[in-house]
């Protein structure tokens, strides 16, 4: 708790300056949802929010600041994929789930790493519902490194006999 606060502590404050309907990322889903229902069916291709959202942008948020993301990682790739992205998505997090649950499975001495995975990529899913941090290249990059590292441990042979020794203790 003590290092959330350290961390968090400007994060604390301008939530507790600004009320959490006045802050824009929440005032401009109504325009992207529009966005979306006028073209759910084949997107409007990636990259292309900035100058989509501005048709949809409602002048109750302000008419200062220039949105180029949506903030949510979700909506941005359903408005720029279409239906694709959902079923994309879905299929993802479907492969992600069984090669955990295999790692949990098979893995005795590395399991750690394993459940460090599976909530690295829960707290990653997450946080891409409220920012774009998985649009960002440097944090896209490390996150793929760790998560093919995770994978590779979890669909890695095990050592039969080195788990076996790690489960029961040695005695002399």
């Amino acid at each position: 708790m003590l290092l959330l606060t350290v961390f968090a502590a400007q994060a604390i404050l301008r939530a507790q300056e600004r009320r959490l309907e006045d802050d824009d990322r929440f005032c401009i889903l109504p325009g992207i949802w529009r966005a979306i229902s006028d073209h759910w069916l084949t997107g409007t291709g990636l990259g292309t929010f900035r100058t989509v959202f501005s048709a949809y942008r409602d002048p109750a948020c302000g008419i200062f600041g220039v949105f180029d993301r949506a903030h949510n990682f979700y909506l941005e790739g359903f408005l720029g994929l279409g239906i694709l992205f959902p079923i994309a998505t879905v299929i993802a997090f479907s492969v992600l789930a069984r090669v955990f649950r295999h790692g949990l499975a098979q893995r005795r001495r590395l399991r750690h790493y394993v459940l460090l995975g599976l909530a690295a990529t829960v707290l990653v899913a997450l946080h891409a519902a409220v920012d774009f941090s998985l649009q960002i290249p440097g944090f896209a990059v490390f996150y793929s490194a760790f998560l093919s590292a995770v994978v590779a441990i979890c669909l890695g042979r095990s050592n039969g006999n080195a788990d076996m020794a790690y489960e029961r203790p040695l005695t002399t």
